[in-house]
This record gives C-alpha cells, sequence and structure tokens, in this order.
C-alpha cells in the first residue's frame, strides 16, 4: 500500500548520469503520513468512485516513468479518476485540495522513479495483500492491471521494446490482463498453487527494472512537475455546472474546470 512508502524504503540517490532532476517540491518521497493522505484523499467522495486503488495506481505511476515518453499530464491524469473511459474527473470543492491530490501523486511518480534511476535492487512494487484469515497471499492483479495502462497510453512507442523483450512483459500481461486471466485458467493445477504464483510474482521487480533501464539507456528521464493554473480566455467566469466553453458537450466542473481545478496550486 502507499502509506507504507517509508517503511519498503523508497528513498534514493540517483545513479550518475541519470539522476531525475525533479523540482524540489516534486521530488521528495511521501512520508508515511502522506501516503496515507493520499489514500484518504483518493477515496473521497470528490473523487470519482472508480478511480484507481492505491495498488494499481503504482503500477501505473511505475508504467509511466518507465515509458519511452510521458504524455500531457491532463491526458495520463485522467486515467486515474476513470482507468476504462478517461471521462470521470474528480469534483473537490476546494482547488487546494486538489492540488494537494495532484501534488501526492506527482512526487510518488518522481521518487519511483529516483529509486529506478539510483537505488534499483530496493525497488518493490506495492502490491496488496489478503488477510491472514484468507491465507495472507500477495495479490498482484491490481498493480500489473496499472503499469498495463500506462502501456496502453501509447502502445505504438512500447513495440521496439515489447518485440525485444516479450518475456519482460509476460507475467505483466498474465496478471494484469484478461487474455492473461483465460490464460492463467488454462494452466495445469501444478502451477497454480501459492509456490507457482510466487515464483512468477518475484519476476515482477526485476523486469520493471530491466524495462526502467532500457528506456533510460536511450532517453533522459523527464520529471513530473504540477504546472501553474492556465489563464482562461474567456472574459466571463464560466460556472462548475454550465456547458464547457471548448463545446465538448459535458459540464464545465467534469471538463477544463477540472483540469484547471487540478492545475491550480492558489485555490481557497
Amino acid at each position: 500500500m502507499i502509506e507504507a512508502i517509508d517503511d519498503a524504503g523508497r528513498t534514493a540517490t540517483p545513479g550518475p548520469g541519470r539522476a531525475t532532476g525533479a523540482a524540489p517540491e516534486y521530488a521528495a518521497p511521501l512520508s508515511r503520513a502522506e501516503g496515507e493522505e493520499l489514500v484518504d484523499l483518493m477515496s473521497c467522495d470528490a473523487v470519482p468512485e472508480q478511480c484507481m486503488d492505491p495498488s494499481m495506481l503504482d503500477g501505473y505511476l511505475t508504467g509511466l516513468v518507465c515509458s519511452p515518453a510521458v504524455p500531457p499530464l491532463e491526458r495520463w491524469l485522467a486515467r486515474v479518476w476513470d482507468p476504462d473511459h478517461g471521462r470521470a474527473a474528480p469534483d473537490f470543492a476546494r482547488a487546494s485540495d486538489a492540488h494537494r491530490l495532484l501534488e501526492l501523486i506527482v512526487r510518488h511518480a518522481n521518487a519511483t522513479a529516483e529509486l529506478l534511476a539510483g537505488e534499483p535492487q530496493s525497488f518493490e512494487p506495492l502490491f496488496d495483500e489478503h488477510d491472514e484469515a484468507e491465507g495472507g497471499a500477495t495479490i498482484v492483479d491490481s498493480w500489473c492491471h496499472g503499469f498495463l495502462e500506462a502501456i496502453a497510453l501509447d502502445p505504438v512507442a512500447w513495440e521496439p521494446l515489447q518485440a525485444a523483450h516479450p518475456e519482460w512483459f509476460h507475467v505483466l500481461r498474465l496478471y494484469g490482463s484478461e487474455e492473461g486471466w483465460d490464460e492463467l485458467e488454462r494452466l495445469d493445477p501444478s502451477e497454480m498453487d501459492e509456490a507457482a504464483h510466487q515464483r512468477r510474482e518475484a519476476e515482477i521487480a526485476p523486469s520493471v527494472r530491466r524495462i526502467f533501464d532500457w528506456w533510460a539507456q536511450r532517453r533522459p528521464w523527464t520529471p513530473l512537475v504540477v504546472p501553474p493554473a492556465v489563464q482562461t480566455v474567456h472574459a466571463r467566469k464560466v460556472g462548475r455546472n454550465e456547458p464547457c466553453p471548448c463545446g465538448s458537450g459535458r459540464k464545465f466542473k467534469h471538463c477544463h474546470g477540472a483540469a484547471q481545478a487540478l492545475r491550480d496550486p492558489a485555490g481557497p
């Protein structure tokens, strides 16, 4: 879970020539309290019910920092709130709360990149776990699905690596996609016990380290930042429940109003 970031050792000094160079306010790893704050904000009433859970978010952000190129903030952020469609958006009453949530998400992503760059052997995915009453088994499906959601943002750009090293993606797809789940159901019973699950789980972190390193040798990592508020070109302030001036047909609060609130650090 994200609230265990400190205990998992998710701080690092970047390696030579591979520092992410994140702005100081977006570079610090989350403390335990901030991890809990992120989980609370993600589960509050202002955030769409279908948003990513903490494990899926960690997988998604890890996939994002492992990507050949990070898409614009509005595009990748939309999938955090609405993984299936990218249409729903938070509806915070205070822009400061929206900005705080985005700051925590961006810092967690940058800290993951710093760790993979500087101390890759310390990187471990933040998987969920069953309660002890249910056997305490690790749940990797949500995390793997989140990583694949990051790949889906630009699948063409990922093709060279996936063609060169499909084995690095095998377990990610096995647990993170419908095709993989179907394949799991077809496995021999001897490959479905806890020991086999643990062997496959153990392949995920090393594969992610290889994926990050492969792209790091081919492009510099550009750290994520929270951009300043965009100045509106409309003379009249648009009401939150009015149609968005962009012509999308959606309410302003669910369209450009949502993006503006999430990027405005000066809200009340």
